[in-house]
């Protein structure tokens, strides 16, 4: 396979489409060749194979792959998350460790939020907190958690807040400038919130175009600009928004949605229609 090619299979199914010798169950993942896992999805590999087994509880569901490599001191770590878990691989002996290193306190299934910032990974799920993962040591850095997060401007940036007791579905929050640990509100502080229009309903996305973020609602589209230390909101769309959570994809910058009567893309404040040309991806019959 020329290694410009990508190849994205679904972690919990189909995975045996792609080589005769990958195989995969609910909970189980063996022997993956020429495959790499990157990013969450899985990518052709330039050398060598990739053998891992990682075997889940009964009932739990295998969501997340972050992996990552430090842009200055070059070495990488590999997470893959769970439902109800965090498990981190082992490099030496080429397989996830068995034991979890973190354990959600709301283990039913839901979004799960992961950003990996140079050495250190960011990951929340709804009424659990946001827990900081650096070489397998967990820190829980918050009482609240997120059903979606990005880096933008150098804040840590969540959206759909809970708590255990409740959630704030219209709710965006970010942390102080180049520390996503902090969330504490102060005058030397940028850590703060803002909250939509009570007809937005629910935050079902949420994405960085270009240094701008990007809130999708059941109704609509808001964008989140950074200047002079304050993140400023300002509704983009107001009739066509995301229905689904997880349903915004992006690529390349470009976000793919689906709207009430539509698959859309939109490219900054460019919003297209991509209508039965979609079609042409996928095989049916």
């Amino acid at each position: 396979m020329a290694n410009s090619a990508e190849s994205v299979i679904s972690l919990n199914a189909g995975v045996n489409l792609y080589a005769p010798d990958v195989t995969s169950t609910e909970l189980r993942l063996t022997k993956l060749t020429n495959v790499a896992p990157k990013f969450g999805r899985w990518k052709a590999a330039t050398r060598g194979d990739v053998i891992s087994t990682l075997i889940l509880e009964v009932g739990d569901k295998l969501e997340r792959l972050i992996y990552y490599t430090h842009p200055y001191d070059k070495f990488s770590q590999l997470y893959a998350i769970s439902q109800r878990h965090i498990y981190r691989y082992d490099f030496l002996n080429d397989r996830f460790y068995a034991t979890p290193i973190y354990s959600f306190a709301y283990q039913q299934e839901t979004n799960i939020a992961a950003v990996a910032w140079y050495d250190k990974l960011y990951v929340t799920k709804p009424r659990s907190p946001i827990v900081e993962v650096s070489f397998g040591k967990c820190t829980e850095v918050t009482e609240f958690g997120a059903r979606y997060s990005i880096i933008c401007n150098n804040h840590l940036m969540v959206a759909n807040v809970s708590t255990l007791t409740g959630e704030t579905p219209i709710l965006v929050q970010w942390s102080d400038l180049y520390d996503p640990t902090s969330f504490d509100f102060s005058t030397s502080s940028e850590a703060d919130t803002f909250e939509l229009e009570p007809q937005d309903r629910k935050i079902t996305g949420l994405t960085n175009q270009k240094g701008v973020a990007v809130i999708y609602t059941h109704g609509g589209i808001w964008t989140g600009s950074y200047s002079n230390g304050k993140f400023s909101f300002a509704p983009l769309y107001s009739d066509v928004g995301n229905l689904f959570h997880g349903a915004v994809v992006q690529l390349r910058e470009v976000d793919y949605f689906i709207g009430e009567d539509n698959i859309y893309s939109l490219d900054g404040t460019v919003l297209s229609t991509v209508g039965d040309a979609i079609w042409a991806f996928f095989e049916i019959g």
